[in-house]
């Protein structure tokens, strides 16, 4: 992930926060159930925090994308919330977001199967360590190994977020291109 653009990193890494930490994330993707709003998010933001896995990795990734939050701060989680919600106004709002994630679910590319599987059997907000009885059901399904499923989910995740910033994708968001596709033609690590 580290050769791509910094609005594409941003991106994705909101993607996946509503993907692997929201119980209803890829439903608000969709736009089948409503997006979080600031106090929601800040909610959002505040288990993530307060879960072992995420704690560092909160506060490094809103820094790391520009943010100087100091995470676990009263009334900073607020205004995490907001730089969330921020990068996704970014590309264009929810609604371009959620017009690329219908048209991957219409297209049913593997990669947005893999990632809408790993959703439904590991994601949705469950506690750290509950993935573990779901990923040999997966390796099954798709005959690859735990890593290979990651690293096509990931790149899923990191391709959506570059049609999303390009605009190269859907029929919807073609006309609003912003950023040339060569930006995602950089690759991840």
């Amino acid at each position: 992930m580290k050769n791509y653009p910094l609005e594409v990193k941003r991106l994705a890494w909101v993607m996946k926060l509503l993907l692997y930490d929201y119980w209803r994330g890829l439903e608000s993707l969709l736009g089948v159930f409503p997006f979080l709003d600031e106090v929601e998010m800040s909610l959002l933001l505040e288990w993530c925090y307060e879960t072992s896995k995420q704690r560092v990795t909160l506060a490094n990734d809103l820094h790391r994308f520009g943010y100087g939050v100091d995470v676990p701060a009263s009334g900073s989680l607020i205004y995490a919330a907001r730089a969330v919600l921020d990068i996704v106004e970014s590309v264009g709002g929810v609604e371009v977001i959620r017009t690329e994630f219908r048209h991957a679910k219409g297209e049913s590319s593997a990669g947005y199967r893999v990632m809408f599987d790993f959703y439904r059997l590991v994601g949705r907000g469950r506690p750290c360590g509950s993935e573990k009885p779901a990923i040999p059901i997966l390796e099954k399904k798709y005959g690859m190994s735990d890593s290979g499923l990651r690293r096509r989910r990931e790149a899923f995740i990191l391709e959506t977020a570059c049609r999303i910033v390009t605009g190269s994708a859907s029929p919807e968001t073609r006309g609003r291109k912003r950023k040339s596709p060569a930006v995602c033609i950089q690759g991840s690590d």
